[in-house]
């Protein structure tokens, strides 16, 4: 059960590391192809809002992967400890 979570943790920092970048990329295109930069900076709103969305989702998934992570060596520190008491006898 361990490993699954890895991976799937895994998989969702690879598929955001992927995508922020794209729609930054694609926000800025748009922005740079209208050429409503200059004429109207509330335009890009939308684009600011997507990332500062995107952003905090990266933190928290980021966030709750280390949580995990962490209570996960916890327990298993706290097996070892157990194990080490059961040795000294």
């Amino acid at each position: 059960m361990r490993i699954s979570s890895f991976f799937a943790a895994r998989r969702i920092l690879v598929l955001m590391g992927a995508l922020i970048p794209w729609l930054i990329l694609a926000g800025s295109a748009l922005a740079a192809g209208n050429g409503q930069a200059d004429s109207n900076p509330e335009a890009n709103l939308p684009y600011l809002l997507g990332v500062y969305t995107i952003t905090w989702l990266a933190f928290f998934a980021y966030a709750f992967y280390i949580t995990r992570r962490q209570q996960e060596l916890r327990r298993q520190i706290d097996e070892l400890r157990l194990q080490l008491k059961v040795k000294k006898g």
